[in-house]
């Protein structure tokens, strides 16, 4: 494994794994993640949503009252 200077930041700060590059690669990777996965939460309740609106969209007309 490689030790290198550890990078500026919050997230490395006072870190002993801070200077293993392996390990930073590891957590950007995690932090991207979840990042991709909190897209794809949205992007699945719009894709549900939208399924709902079209389905509501074709239904047929109430019969008439008479």
């Amino acid at each position: 494994m490689s030790f290198v200077q550890p990078p500026e930041g919050p997230d490395f700060k006072d870190q002993a794994w801070a200077h293993c590059l392996l390990l930073i690669a590891a957590h950007r990777s995690g932090k991207h993640l979840t990042v991709l996965a909190a897209q794809g939460s949205e992007l699945l309740k719009h894709l549900k949503i939208s399924a709902a609106d079209s389905a509501r969209k074709n239904q047929p007309p109430p019969p008439a009252v008479k």
